[in-house]
């Protein structure tokens, strides 16, 4: 098993870009409500880059308004989803 030290922080996109490897999940994030924009703002402040979602999750709206809301400049967060 690699070590933390070995494992990569981010991945080079074929356009060039670098994303971050890890990024924050929001499965379930309907369960606790307007907490996800909280909870996504707070994880901007604390440096994820990289936001992971889903259509099926149902929190888009909530991730939205936390990007709105935040002081980080858009070119610099990456919105994962999936159909």
């Amino acid at each position: 098993m690699p070590q933390a030290s070995e494992l990569p922080t981010d991945f080079v996109l074929n356009n060039g870009l670098r994303i971050p490897a890890l990024g924050l999940g929001t499965f379930q994030g309907d369960t606790v409500g307007a907490q996800v924009k909280e909870i996504v703002l707070a994880a901007l402040a604390k440096g994820y880059r990289h936001i992971d979602t889903a259509a099926g999750y149902g929190t888009e709206k909530e991730i939205g308004d936390a990007l709105k809301e935040s002081s980080v400049a858009r070119e610099e967060i990456f919105v994962t989803t999936k159909l």
